[in-house]
């Protein structure tokens, strides 16, 4: 009698677990093909669009990447899915192929209409050049859908009148985003600024990606402070920007501050290898060094050993850091080996190398010797404050040899 109860609970578990999963299962809509040129209704693959109807009463998903959509297309699929009662995550990246930039918002409008209000927790709008005029095609669709929390925008050309435009529409739609990438959009320091403002407002990001946005000093200073303001931040990805004098003060205090990142991108931003280790001394008094995982800091300049090894003393001290990218930095050819050698063995991936370059090119240069340049500072001397840093950090590191 024992025994059937046992197996009567067991079977009721593994039912119970197997609902959970069904429950727990993506619906997904996916517009098959690639690159066709999709105006009315009558263009669109049929057979999907009786899928996409079947689908709707469990749709948690729809990506409609890689076509270029006309008004009347776009029309009729948002007249199917404004009735998706589970709908929470749309990828409308890379939609509209060839089309003119007046033509964008309106099409995108006519998508995004009968989603307003809804649950929608991820938008995906990358790839689709509306530039700064295309705005009004989301902007009423962000003002209305306050549960977004992932937001991708790359690549669009929003630059710096199109950028303010973003940031009041997710300050109007109260929106609390945890994720926001908007890379390769020409921000310049206006539009930065304008983002930070939200940024700094909200408080509750946890991943950034802004890379390549031709920011300069007073806009990424902007960032870094509003950045401060996050305090549950695991991501940072600002390469290819600026990243000199006081903003690089003001982001090792950024480090300090933060105690859960996972990921630091801050490849070509011509910082230097004085500014790179100052950045690097503010992770090594930061609790993150406990939670990163990843750290990239291609070509920014970093050349002196002395410099090198105190880079590499403080990533030793990362506990769960396991990959490292680090090329485009020219320093001493031995130390590149040995750190290489060190990293294979304990089965950590760490790039000197730049992929993108053939291996014979990349030969031809090792087999020229780098001279290491002096051990004189190339940049200004350490403040007080930075004195006091540096301090800390050698007595919390008092077991390592930081030359």
């Amino acid at each position: 009698m024992e025994n059937s109860q046992a197996d009567y609970t067991t079977d009721a578990t593994e039912t119970q677990l197997q609902e959970e999963t069904k429950l727990q299962e993506i619906v997904e809509f996916i517009m098959p093909g690639k690159d066709k040129n999709l105006l009315k209704p009558e263009d669109l693959d049929q057979d999907a669009m009786q899928e996409l109807k079947d689908l709707i009463p469990n749709l948690n998903s729809i990506t409609l990447s890689g076509h270029s959509y006309g008004l009347d297309a776009c029309k009729y699929i948002g007249d199917i899915i404004k009735d998706a009662p589970n709908l929470t995550k749309i990828n409308f990246s890379n939609s509209f192929i060839g089309k003119m930039k007046d033509e964008i918002p309106v099409n995108l409008a006519a998508l995004l209409q009968g989603l307003q209000g809804k649950q929608i927790t991820h938008v995906d709008l990358s790839d689709n050049a509306f530039g700064p005029s295309g705005v009004p095609g989301f902007e009423e669709f962000l003002k209305k859908t306050p549960s977004i929390k992932v937001l991708k925008m790359i690549n669009c050309g929003l630059g710096p009148f199109g950028t303010p435009e973003l940031a009041k529409c997710l300050k109007e739609g109260n929106i609390q985003l945890d994720e926001l990438y908007a890379g390769r959009n020409r921000m310049e320091c206006v539009g930065f600024q304008a983002i930070s403002e939200y940024i700094k407002e909200v408080g509750t990001l946890k991943k950034v990606e802004l890379p390549q946005n031709f920011v300069k000093k007073e806009g990424m200073i902007a960032l870094i402070n509003a950045l401060k303001n996050n305090k549950d931040l695991e991501y940072i990805h600002i390469h290819d920007n600026w990243l000199k004098e006081e903003a690089i003060k003001e982001f090792s205090v950024l480090l300090k501050s933060l105690s859960s990142l996972k990921s630091i991108n801050i490849s070509d931003c011509d910082i230097g290898g004085a500014g790179v280790k100052k950045i690097i001394r503010g992770l090594g008094l930061s609790e993150s060094k406990e939670t990163l995982q990843s750290f990239l800091c291609n070509y920014n300049e970093v050349e002196r050993s002395k410099t090198v090894r105190f880079i590499f003393n403080v990533f030793s001290m990362c506990s769960v850091l396991n990959f490292i990218s680090f090329y485009g930095n020219e320093f001493n050819e031995k130390l590149k080996k040995q750190y290489t050698e060190e990293y294979e063995k304990s089965k950590k991936t760490l790039v000197l190398k730049d992929p993108s370059i053939e291996e014979d090119d990349e030969d031809e240069e090792d087999d020229e010797e780098i001279e290491d340049p002096s051990d004189e500072d190339e940049d200004e001397p350490d403040s007080e404050e930075e004195t006091e840093d540096a301090q800390d950090l050698l007595k919390k590191f008092e077991n390592l040899k930081i030359e």
